[in-house]
């Protein structure tokens, strides 16, 4: 190419470019940028000149980047701003200087701009900008030498260099990959980790941190292995691999190559660095070795010949948004410097382009140091690089201290120490075990204060007391019947290590069996202090015989409390052979052999739920549950004036504080009936009438209460209630807030399993929260948030939550090698154990934030997802009591559905849609449910949890089949199946949404006696179309203003508009892609008026859009809407969009097909009648040679078949004249402003013929914000399958391929 050609054809590296700018034209994320500092004074006056002179001489600066294929002569004067003293951090004013393109068009400023600046010390610095499309690192460094080069020449007077830059782009390779490469890359393993950074970037801003290693902590690291690339590569992998989720098998990051030839004498100024994947297999047993990555880039280099872009084609990611790699890692092993005269400019890299999450810097420095220089675009993530940088140095250091990656934690000293400080628990216990707790408790209790309360209700007390009243016991009558069941206990032979299972309900009977183990008994029987030490095991009466049994083997339980009167629950095949106790009147009604004692530490046994397998027993200890008690009272001041309802199930670990605080600490506690947790009804009453103070709820179970509190006939008086305590799921700030407010009280939200007495964090809701944390470790409890290699990870960081300290449990009982999985001996601790949660959660300001389980998330559609976001959208909506979600199969396919309780007097009716409206306001796309069920309650778990097994599934509408239908029904179901290849039954379903398109209709209509073509479009279904066989119609219904391809079943309706012809039956083959993605939308097809009387025509756009905008308000009632518009129709779209929009009704999407603002064919010459014609023509996929009559033109329609051969000639006439009369009304246009998002889909493939302004961006000026997607077909194409498949993707809410 010649340096004054007027045009050059784009190398493969910009044509990559190209097309991905387009896909956010606006965006700066494509411009790189380079900030020189000179070490000495320069004549910024002679390097203004130098520059401009230089850069004016490479035609890749003056060119006009209007398409993909050639760029065309842009001549311009290269700007060189001066722009005095830079007084704040320089670097920051550099990223946002490079931010400021003002024309997104790739031509003039936006291929290259200078800054020259002076800093307060009189340093001159060169901040210079250069578009991606110009060049890559490499190029761009050539570039700059050369300009050193010429500012030499011209201070010394002589005459520019010559440069060794080429814009000839011949001899670059346009080749495909080879099959072996192709099929290397293809199952490699490539999937882009998690994000390492705290949060999406909120705009294109250039942010960076940088810290040093020193020459001799260098060296350390070079003594590890000879290779000194491969290892700083094994330290990003490591670092990238701890911040990704455990069940990851593989850490990708990008790589980037140079592809340029060594000893080339002339360097291309072009992209042509590709960044390629480095697979590293990660795993939780070991970190990522260095021999692993050197052997990853022995297979990246020999299949190193393939583009990015070939690369994403292989690999089938279609999408520009979605990345393929994970961060990039930059090694630098050159100091970047240049001469400028006397001068040496050193080189700090701003901006470097795209960027995949972070890039990862590791360059040389001139004394032998490394510097570490972590990217990211996003303004807001500044203090993420600033962390990042500063932890790789802090990995590095470590690992040359040590010379490997063993043990090593991600997590800097400082931050080290913060976790420290909040697991900083100790706490000296008064006692270490519940007996000592108790007889402490007994010898200060005055004997005639009320100490048990016990519910009555008349349906249940045969007579022992009035309905809805506590019957209250003294501390005396309560120690005389524990030491009666301790006497029983002590005569059958338990002591320390035996195991009574107790087979009540929530009972007096419950709660006393559960003192009296302990050893609680009269002083003046045995002498202090008494410790039979036996542990309880509660067991549910209404679980399956077998799991009760399983549940009774697995404790080893020594004896059992049950109430044998009751025949139904009897556990009689679970306890044969063991002793049984009579819970009614405490008598021994069998007798059988004492096992042998098993760990005489273990306080209790609770099984967990065992959803998805066998149920575990949870053996925990007297001194996990002595710490967790006595933290409790000292924590919350609870004490004698205080009063505990004891509502929850005894199989549920929070029952233990309900019911044993009393004995410990002396608390008063009131007993609900056994059923009182299911029914916020009779908890009020208890609440009301008990005086309680504190009460504990699970989240969902707090929902439903405050639910009935708000609405109940009598608000809640609960003037005794100061706290309400929640754990066993998730805290909704909401529910939190709502109840703070309704109640009057503290809310205080706690978090622990099983395996670790209860709980182990907890905090204190406050005003200020909007996402509730489980708080803070308890008493003598540590924390541990992790990496995959149980590595502690910084805070802010997602991980493992390990759990330490006195209150994790002695392990799984009977089950050595699950305890072994789950528990392992604390290393710093002797004697105690580290629990592995299998939680999610990170530290953040010395609180917890819980994330869900490791393996709580769901995977729909190819997209992970938490269930408790969607949740929590779905409960802001108005209506909307309680609200839960689940992934439910459907039709043989996963979808999303929301649950939704209503408030009283909400509309069922309306929630539905509402919810919808919602959640598509607040979450990605594939998160919005899929359907929504209103339901009377949530069904729940014996422990008052949600049971999300019993949610129902979506049912299917029952539809009317082939048995059912008419003669005329059967014979349209003959046609539809004989066309479409498969049998239709369903005389409802739409023949465009089982696969039938334009041409196949056709079939149809010749198939059925009566019926024309444009009756199938206005009537796609068996049942509507065999009405016109016992009545045939004049054919007309669809030339009809509105048509309806699809029926409306809820969601957001799609208006299709016409193109410049005035029919909207291209739109047929979106109603199939819509319907294989089970969108329940109706498509509607507006069509011009007139096609058949011409009298009937709009006089113009705007007119015509009122009137639609009429039709839609008033006659179809639609409040939301999404609309397409091909051609004519998109300029259409857009001023509906307008219209709509300012008389309140919603436009979720304005989708216009390859069409433009009246502003831009007013600038152009109008269209000749041959011109028309040939559009017609295009329509009819005919190409004319020679101009053909209007006569010639209908008739060449008729003779091409298909749809158009099918119509009659005043209708084949009609689409012919509307084509010219649409063009002097879109000519005519006057284009308004719509204030949302307008998407643009540009037809690609005929770029380089079209006049330059027709354009995507020529709609900026007339809509609040643009979204560009090129697709490669011409303007017929824009109705292709190719293109209405990804119409479809985005007005459904899924990933596109554009």
């Amino acid at each position: 190419m010649s340096p004054l050609s007027p045009t050059f054809t784009l190398s493969p590296g910009q044509r990559a470019i190209w097309f991905a700018q387009q896909t956010n034209p606006t965006s700066t994320e494509y411009q790189c940028a380079e900030l020189l500092t000179f070490d000495t004074m320069v004549d910024v006056e002679v390097l203004s000149q130098v520059i401009a002179d230089c850069l004016e001489t490479l035609p890749v600066f003056q060119a006009h980047y209007a398409g993909p294929a050639e760029a065309t002569a842009w001549p311009h004067r290269i700007a060189v701003e001066h722009c005095g003293t830079v007084a704040g951090d320089v670097q920051q004013w550099a990223a946002q200087r490079i931010t400021e393109v003002a024309d997104p068009a790739l031509r003039g400023d936006t291929l290259t701009k200078h800054w020259l600046a002076t800093l307060p010390d009189g340093t001159v610095v060169w901040l210079a900008r250069f578009h991606h499309i110009t060049g890559d690192g490499f190029a761009i460094n050539a570039l700059l030498s050369w300009l050193g080069e010429a500012s030499t020449a011209r201070v010394a007077g002589k005459p520019l260099p010559k440069n060794h830059l080429t814009c000839d782009y011949s001899t670059i390779s346009d080749s495909e990959p080879t099959q072996e490469v192709a099929d290397y890359w293809a199952h490699a393993g490539v999937s882009a980790p998690e994000s390492i950074m705290s949060a999406q970037p909120a705009d294109d801003e250039m942010v960076l941190a940088s810290t040093v290693i020193s020459t001799a902590e260098r060296a350390k690291l070079r003594a590890i292995h000879p290779v000194e690339m491969e290892t700083l590569a094994t330290v990003a992998a490591f670092y990238v691999s701890a911040f990704s989720s455990s069940d990851a098998a593989t850490v990708t990051l990008g790589m980037p190559l140079m592809n340029r030839p060594l000893g080339q004498s002339q360097v291309a100024l072009t992209p042509m660095v590709s960044v390629l994947p480095l697979v590293v297999q990660a795993s939780s047993e070991q970190p990522v070795t260095i021999p692993e990555v050197a052997q990853a880039f022995r297979g990246l280099r020999a299949h190193a010949a393939i583009r990015t872009d070939q690369l994403r084609q292989v690999l089938g990611v279609t999408d520009p948004h979605r990345h393929v790699v994970g961060p990039h890692v930059n090694i630098r092993p050159f100091t970047p410097e240049f001469q400028f005269g006397s001068a040496v400019a050193r080189l700090t890299t701003i901006s470097v382009g795209p960027i995949n999450d972070c890039e990862l810097v590791f360059q040389s420095l001139p004394d032998g140091g490394l510097e570490v220089i972590v990217m990211a675009r996003g303004s807001n993530l500044g203090l993420d690089v600033h962390r990042h940088a500063n932890r790789l140095a802090h990995l590095i250091r470590k690992i040359a201290e040590q010379g490997n990656f063993d043990s090593v934690s991600v997590a800097t000293t400082a931050e080290l120490a913060e976790i420290a400080a909040a697991n900083d628990t100790a706490h000296e216990l008064p006692a270490r075990s519940l007996p000592e707790f108790i007889e402490f408790n007994r010898t200060r209790t005055p004997m005639d204060v009320l100490a048990l309360g016990i519910w009555y209700d008349s349906k249940i007390s045969s007579g022992q007391g009035p309905r809805g009243t506590f019957a209250w016991r003294t501390w005396a009558q309560v120690w005389a019947a524990v030491d009666d069941r301790v006497a029983v206990l002590r005569d059958l032979g338990l002591g320390p290590g035996h195991v009574v299972a107790v087979h009540l309900e929530r009972s007096e009977g419950v709660v006393l069996p559960v003192a009296g183990p302990r050893g609680v008994c009269s002083p003046r029987s045995v002498p202090a202090p008494p410790s039979l030490g036996i542990a309880w095991c509660p067991i549910d009466p209404d679980l399956p015989p077998d799991r009760k049994a399983h549940m009774v083997a697995t404790s080893n339980a020594a004896a059992v409390v049950t109430l044998t009167p009751l025949a139904d629950t009897v556990v009689d095949d679970a306890t044969t052979g063991i002793t049984t106790i009579d819970a009614a009147n405490w008598q021994v009604t069998r007798r059988a052999r004492i096992p042998a004692a098993g760990d005489p530490e273990c306080a209790y046994i609770l099984f967990t739920s065992g959803s998805t397998g066998i149920p575990k027993a949870v053996g925990v200890s007297q001194v996990g549950i002595a710490n967790r008690l006595e933290w409790m009272c000292d924590y919350y001041v609870l004490g004698p004036f205080d009063r505990v309802l004891h509502k929850t199930p005894s199989s549920f670990d929070v029952s233990v504080w309900e019911y044993l605080l009393p004995f410990t600490h002396g608390i008063s506690t009131a007993i609900a009936s056994p059923q009182a947790h299911r029914n916020p009804e009779e908890i009020l009453a208890h609440l009301r009438v008990g005086k309680i103070s504190v009460c504990h709820f699970v989240p969902s179970a707090l929902k439903a209460f405050l639910t009935y509190a708000s609405y109940a006939d009598n608000q809640p008086d609960l003037p005794k209630l100061r706290m309400v305590i929640t754990s066993g799921e998730a805290l909704d700030s909401g529910v939190a807030q709502r109840c703070r407010t309704l109640l009057g009280v503290a809310v205080h939200n706690l978090y622990g399993p099983t395996e670790a007495a209860i709980d182990v964090t907890a905090h204190t809701v406050t005003d200020a929260d909007r996402i509730i944390p489980i708080g803070a470790p308890v008493w003598n409890t540590r924390i541990y948030v992790v990496d995959r290699y149980s590595q502690p990870v910084p805070p802010g960081v997602p991980g493992t939550l390990l759990i330490a300290g006195c209150q994790v449990a002695l392990g799984y009982v009977g089950q050595p090698e699950l305890t072994a999985q789950r528990f392992r001996p604390d290393p710093d601790y002797p004697g105690e154990q580290i629990y592995d949660s299998g939680d999610r959660a990170l530290w953040h300001g010395g609180e917890l934030y819980y994330l869900g389980r490791s393996d709580g998330q769901v995977k729909l559609r190819g997209q992970r997802l938490e269930l408790g976001e969607v949740e929590s959208a779905v409960a802001t909506v108005h209506g909307v009591a309680q609200a839960a979600v689940a992934v439910k199969e459907v039709g043989g396919d996963k979808a999303l559905v929301a649950y939704c309780v209503p408030t009283p007097g909400a509309d069922p009716q309306a929630i539905s849609e509402e919810v919808l409206t919602a959640t598509k306001a607040v979450l990605p796309a594939f998160m919005v449910p899929s359907f929504v069920l209103v339901v009377p309650e949530l069904p729940m778990t014996r422990n008052g949890k949600l049971d999300a097994s019993a949610l129902p599934s979506p049912t299917p509408q029952a539809v009317s089949t082939v048995a059912d239908a008419t003669p005329a029904e059967r014979q349209v179901l003959q046609a539809f199946s004989e066309v479409l290849g498969t049998p239709v039954a369903d005389v409802d379903a739409n023949f465009f949404a089982l696969g039938g398109s334009s041409l196949s209709a056709v079939t149809v209509a010749v198939a059925l006696d009566g019926v024309h073509i444009a009756d199938v479009f206005a009537h796609p279904t068996a049942r509507s179309l065999a009405k016109l066989i016992d009545a045939p119609s004049a054919g007309d219904a669809g030339f009809a203003e509105v048509i309806t391809l699809h029926e409306h079943h809820g969601g957001t309706p799609v208006l299709c508009f016409y193109p410049a012809g005035g029919l909207s039956w291209s739109y047929t083959t979106l109603v199939r892609m819509l319907a294989d993605r089970e969108y329940p939308g109706g498509v509607f097809g507006f069509q011009a008026p007139g096609i058949l009387d011409e009298l009937e025509r709009a006089t113009s756009i705007t007119d015509s859009a009122a009137r639609i905008c009429e039709h839609v308000i008033g006659s179809m009632g639609f409040s939301r809407v999404a609309l397409v518009g091909w051609s004519v129709g998109g300029v259409l779209a857009h001023e509906v969009a307008t219209q709509l929009t300012q008389r309140g009704t919603e436009v979720e999407h304005a989708i216009v097909l390859d069409a433009y603002p009246a502003t831009v064919w007013q600038q152009l010459p109008a269209p000749d009648d041959r011109q028309l014609w040939q559009g017609v023509l295009a329509m009819a996929g005919i190409t004319a040679d020679h101009e053909l009559t209007p006569a010639e033109v209908v008739a060449a329609m008729r003779s091409r078949g298909g749809v158009f051969a099918e119509l009659p000639p005043t209708a084949l006439d009609g689409i012919r004249t509307m084509v010219k009369h649409n063009a002097y009304l879109m000519r005519d246009h006057h284009t308004s402003h719509y204030p949302g998002e307008l998407i643009h889909v540009t037809a690609a493939a005929e770029l380089p013929e079209r006049d330059p302004r027709l354009v995507a961006s020529a709609w900026e000026p007339h809509v609040g914000t643009l979204t560009s997607y090129h697709a490669n077909v011409r303007h017929p194409g824009m109705v292709s399958p190719e293109v209405l498949s990804q119409v479809a993707a985005i007005i459904s809410g899924a990933p596109t391929t554009w």
